[in-house]
């Protein structure tokens, strides 16, 4: 899943600044603060609720993705 966050890190601003411009990083950034988006936090908690209960969080350009992990158990022959 992907979304943009309200907490993205500042790396991954400054890194957007560098590859877009830093005028349509803002105007981008400025769009968090007026919508409800989630925390790093919050995104990641939602893969509590699934069934697969876990979920890591990394960053594609200025979007906040959720990986969701499923366990898998072992197979015994």
């Amino acid at each position: 899943m992907y979304d943009l966050v309200r907490d993205t890190p500042s790396h991954v601003i400054e890194q957007l600044g560098r590859r877009f411009g830093g005028l349509r990083a803002a105007l981008l950034l400025t769009r968090t603060l007026d919508l409800p988006f989630f925390s790093t936090a919050s995104f990641r908690r939602l893969a509590e609720e699934t069934p697969f209960k876990e979920g890591d969080i990394g960053f594609v350009g200025i979007l906040c993705c959720l990986v969701l992990k499923k366990d898998i158990p072992d197979i015994v022959a």
